[in-house]
């Protein structure tokens, strides 16, 4: 379990590494320590927003904004997703499962800036299918696929209204 939690935290950061730009705007959902939302910002984002539905990592994500001297620059809360009503260079997910995913994949590709980028994380290769059809439905598609340990980062953009 510990080897699939490191790959996926790894394949969301090297999918981050590969999509943020100087002064984006990122979205980071289901950030739990807040290790995405500190990294966008570390890697250039101008600022990045962490949501959780624990209050404690809101704690943590803060915390760890701090640790890395980015604290200035990340906002975390327990705020919905679907309450949120700011658009994103970069929104990126790693909630844990294809059908989480697939859950928030309408409240989760809103949020993304006409010309800006999706990044979903933390399902397994055998259950990503379900995520690429709910994403097609709203207009995105995978311009990258990473695969580690058996678990999947796609980064998408939207190609559609």
């Amino acid at each position: 379990l510990r080897e699939g939690l490191l790959a996926v935290r790894h394949a969301s950061a090297g999918a981050l590494a590969e999509v943020v730009r100087a002064g984006d705007t990122v979205l980071d959902v289901g950030g739990g320590s807040g290790v995405l939302a500190s990294s966008a910002v570390l890697l250039g984002a101008g600022r990045a927003t962490g949501v959780d539905v624990l209050a404690p990592a809101v704690v943590d994500t803060m915390a760890n904004a701090r640790r890395n001297g980015v604290a200035d620059r990340v906002v975390a809360s327990t705020t919905d997703v679907r309450d949120i009503a700011e658009h994103f260079d970069v929104v990126v997910a790693n909630l844990g499962g294809s059908q989480a995913l697939v859950a928030v994949a309408a409240s989760l590709s809103a949020r993304v800036d006409a010309r800006g980028t999706l990044v979903f994380a933390g399902m397994l290769t055998d259950a990503v299918d379900p995520v690429r059809a709910a994403l097609a439905d709203r207009g995105f598609v995978v311009d990258v696929e990473r695969t580690l340990v058996g678990w999947v980062a796609l980064i998408l953009r939207r190609v559609g209204p």
